[in-house]
């Protein structure tokens, strides 16, 4: 990745880089620094699609028809880096009058289309296949 090779190339102090990587950040793309992503902001590009892309999802359809809540969509500073690519968590979330009740937490890599999903059991990040067949 540019970002990756960039930092690789300058010598600038810790704080100095870390300011850097969360200006690339806020151009819109996810900033990789020191081989560690960045977490993103809900107004990122990437993060915008990311949610459509959970948003397309058959069972997220089928979810959202269960029930008549908003749906809150939010993100969390526990970004995943699986080969070398940032996966961006989506939590999805009712909005019900009382509290917020999650449903799952996605991890997408919205360039990708890849996508992982949080067992909500085991807390293990799987991927949607193994997802799709444990709700069956």
């Amino acid at each position: 990745m540019l970002t990756k090779w960039l930092f690789s190339k300058l010598s600038f102090a810790p704080h100095v880089r870390n300011f850097f990587a969360i200006s690339l950040l806020s151009l819109g793309g996810t900033a990789v620094a020191n081989g560690t992503c960045l977490p993103p902001t809900m107004e990122q590009p990437d993060f915008l699609q990311a949610k459509a892309l959970v948003s397309r999802l058959p069972e997220f359809k089928k979810w959202t028809k269960s029930h008549p809540f908003p749906i809150a969509f939010a993100t969390t500073p526990d970004v995943v880096e699986r080969n070398g690519r940032c996966f961006l968590p989506v939590t999805v979330s009712a909005d019900r009058p009382e509290r917020f009740e999650l449903w799952q937490i996605f991890y997408v890599h919205p360039s990708s289309n890849s996508m992982f999903v949080m067992d909500s059991v085991s807390g293990e990040i799987v991927t949607l296949k193994l997802w799709r067949a444990k709700l069956h």
